[in-house]
């Protein structure tokens, strides 16, 4: 089976890339599987926790064995993941598959965030996170490095150089799906989901940076240098 780890940061087009590969034909998909033990652990108080620690195990053994590694009859498997997330487990343990490390510039990121959350810090934007399993999973499997902007500017010929990438065919259900709920898709949807579940695939459009609360300028300044290090990796 050909494992895909995506790692993305908040705020990303990370739900639509796992709507991109659920519509492959022989792909599934688990989406963020460690979301209710970084809530457990962190108790952090966003939208809908106490749904997500109710349904979702927050043990790591359980999440490795229940989730990850249970059998499967699908060609592909595709984990949407978010490293800090995973803080205090060992991400080694997912080494036999591609990771793909997935940015946006910060500004965008602190910007969409801030919508819903207005009280931030590194640790709810994860590149610092995203940076130090990067350097730590190269040693084990050469990752790939995906700009969501790219991705947006030209979706088919970034999903085509993606598959390559990752050895695996190019599809072009991946680019197209009907407006709507994946049946994956996490508890916590309905608080985060809105965009990607009104949309009929991934649509061409340009990003730009953009100009955030003068609250937020020391964190853009600190998100920035993680960014622009990954950026200098970057394959899409």
């Amino acid at each position: 089976m050909k494992g895909i780890h995506l790692l993305s940061g908040p705020r990303n087009i990370s739900t639509a890339m796992m709507y991109a590969f659920a519509h492959r034909d022989s792909c599934d998909v688990i989406d963020e599987p460690f979301y209710a033990y970084y809530l457990r652990r962190t108790q952090k108080e966003h939208p809908g926790a106490e749904d997500v620690m109710r349904v979702m195990p927050s043990d790591p053994e359980v999440i490795f064995s229940k989730l990850i590694f249970q059998e499967r009859s699908t060609d592909e498997l595709f984990i949407k993941n978010m490293p800090h997330h995973m803080e205090g487990v060992d991400p080694m343990r997912m080494n036999q598959m591609t990771p793909v490390f997935l940015i946006r510039h910060p500004s965008l990121m602190i910007a969409s965030f801030t919508q819903v959350i207005p009280d931030i810090s590194m640790v709810d934007l994860a590149v610092r996170e995203q940076v130090d399993m990067y350097d730590l999973l190269k040693s084990a499997n050469t990752p790939i490095v995906v700009d969501s902007s790219n991705v947006l500017r030209d979706p088919e010929r970034a999903m085509r150089s993606l598959c390559t990438q990752l050895d695996i065919p190019f599809q072009e259900s991946m680019l197209s799906w009907k407006p709507g709920a994946l049946l994956q898709d996490g508890v916590w949807a309905k608080h985060w989901y809105a965009n990607v579940h009104a949309s009929s695939g991934l649509q061409k459009r340009t990003e730009h940076p953009v100009e955030v609360e003068a609250r937020y300028q020391p964190l853009l300044e600190e998100a920035l240098h993680y960014y622009h290090y990954l950026k200098s990796f970057e394959t899409i």
